[in-house]
């Protein structure tokens, strides 16, 4: 499981363009099992993510992408930089 917290900022320059940025730090708790006799293991670290995001509003929606610039394809966490997004507001 993924479990964190989040600090997230809005910029609206216009109405219709939203920049964010988002600090987000979680805990990763990943266990995996083996088969064939083979015994698990688990895995249980902190993850940080920085995300900078562009987003194209309309609305109570926000619909963009997001570049995590702390980005490590080793971290077993997000297999991308790079991630879309859907804001709805209420």
């Amino acid at each position: 499981g993924i479990y964190g917290a989040s600090i997230l900022t809005f910029i609206n320059p216009i109405p219709q363009i939203q920049l964010s940025i988002n600090l987000n730090q979680s805990y990763v708790n990943n266990h995996y099992e083996a088969y064939n006799g083979y015994s698990g293991y688990t895995d249980n670290f902190w993850n940080t993510a920085l995300y900078i995001g562009l987003g194209y509003r309309t609305d109570n929606v926000t619909i963009g992408v997001r570049y995590n610039v702390l980005y490590d394809k080793n971290d077993f966490v997000y297999s991308e930089a790079f991630m879309p997004f859907v804001r709805v507001y209420f």
